[in-house]
């Protein structure tokens, strides 16, 4: 008793400029991609089952769809998550995301793990914190089990913030001793570097210089009062430049001492 078929047989392949048309006994004729015909052992009097001709169709389909992926990754790298959502933005369905992801990452086109290994190491020189590292994972599209590996010494943030202090004192030098402490623990904080860690980093600030402080009150003195001068007199004018000095992160006593005391009924 014959072999009740539930596909269909082959009946001819015919090699096309740009193609494969395949052609079956009962007359349907399918084109498909050069990868899908030589991905799969195709010849005459094969009877290819409904799931294989689904494959057949998908590996087809899709030949645009992984040509669009090779060229976004030609230009850079992209996580899983990125690629995902490039392909998805081609109103491409799921199973054919999924069948180019499965291609590019058997190719090792698409790693996570190795795009988390060369982001650590550029984060290494650009002196980000553990809380920024994640962050920009996450935003990259790394899953979160996989952030959630990443170890982080306490003695190595330590160093990296440590290490960031001289540029940071050469950037906001020309600032109050104070306002420079707290921007640089606002710039560590924006780096990633965890509260504890950037007080510990302000603690090594180096010792305030009287001299050049007394230098950058007058400063900043002379911008204010050249500021408010024309719109302000006596009291109120003091106390604008009281307001102005004392947010700059200068001392009481110093600007008492510059403005003549602010209680001298004028």
């Amino acid at each position: 008793m014959p072999r009740e078929r539930n596909g269909k047989v082959i009946k001819k392949i015919k090699i096309l400029k740009k193609g494969i048309a395949i052609i079956f006994d009962d007359g349907e004729r399918i084109d498909v991609s050069e990868d899908a015909y030589t991905s799969n052992y195709l010849y005459v009097g094969k009877e290819l089952s409904p799931q294989e001709l689904e494959k057949l169709n998908l590996i087809t389909s899709v030949k645009k769809l992984s040509e669009y992926a090779l060229s976004l990754l030609s230009k850079r790298h992209y996580t899983e998550w990125q690629m995902r959502q490039k392909l998805y933005a081609k109103d491409a369905d799921k199973a054919s995301v999924d069948y180019v992801i499965k291609k590019l990452k058997e190719l090792d086109l698409i790693n996570d793990k190795a795009f988390i290994e060369d982001f650590l190491g550029y984060a290494e020189e650009r002196g980000y914190g553990k809380r920024k590292i994640m962050k920009v994972l996450a935003k990259k599209g790394i899953f979160a089990e996989e952030i959630q590996k990443i170890k982080f010494s306490s003695s190595s943030e330590k160093k990296k913030a440590m290490d960031l202090l001289p540029a940071l004192e050469k950037k906001y030098d020309r600032y109050s001793y104070e306002q420079k402490k707290r921007h640089i623990f606002t710039a560590l904080v924006s780096r990633g570097f965890d509260i504890e860690i950037a007080n510990m980093v302000i603690e090594k600030v180096s010792d305030k210089n009287e001299k050049d402080e007394k230098e950058k009150l007058k400063k900043d003195y002379q911008k204010a009062y050249a500021k408010y001068a024309k719109k302000y007199h006596g009291k109120d004018l003091r106390e604008r430049l009281y307001r102005s000095l004392i947010s700059k992160g200068y001392s009481y006593s110093d600007i008492s001492k510059l403005l003549g005391g602010l209680d001298d009924g004028c």
